[in-house]
């Protein structure tokens, strides 16, 4: 087998390994609401004879610092929903949502040092400023967290992007 045909052979297995990557599904049972995140893509040169041809990946990038998992062990259930962005998040427990009838608590949680801290609970139903949740969230993650700020109603005096 020559040089060239090697390459062939290595760069068609580590496309199709990404494919098979890219094509595997997460578990749809799972109830979250998370906003979605921009994908980052990833070129493999791969060559003939006589051409060269680029072929791109789509990969999500997640700018979460916690992960969802690492929040359930913390809360001491399952979530019912978990919405990131950056270092903050708001959920609620599985346990919760499911037994409310119309639920107006709503948890937002911050990732220090490594590990998940409860800021405190908030009434969905109305908007959030950052000086109400902690000085220390951006009006961005706000606006990505607490989707009562992207309603209609809300956005024009929180600053946020409606939602359409």
């Amino acid at each position: 087998m020559n040089f060239t045909k090697t390459c062939r052979l290595s760069i068609t297995a580590l496309l199709s390994l990404g494919l098979l990557a890219n094509c595997s599904s997460s578990d749809s049972s799972e109830a979250t609401s998370t906003t979605a995140a921009p994908e980052a893509r990833i070129s493999a040169p791969s060559t003939t004879d006589l051409t060269t041809t680029t072929s791109t990946i789509a990969l999500p990038v997640s700018n979460c610092a916690g992960t969802e998992e690492s929040l359930a062990e913390f809360v001491g259930e399952p979530l019912g929903f978990f919405v990131c962005d950056t270092e903050w998040a708001s959920f609620q427990t599985k346990e919760y949502a499911q037994t409310c009838e119309n639920c107006e608590s709503v948890t937002i949680a911050r990732w220090v040092d490594g590990a998940w801290k409860e800021i405190g609970n908030f009434n969905q139903f109305f908007s959030l400023s950052p000086s109400k949740v902690s000085s220390k969230i951006s009006k961005e993650s706000l606006c990505a967290i607490w989707s009562t700020n992207r309603s209609s109603e809300f956005a024009a005096k929180t600053g946020c992007t409606p939602d359409s």
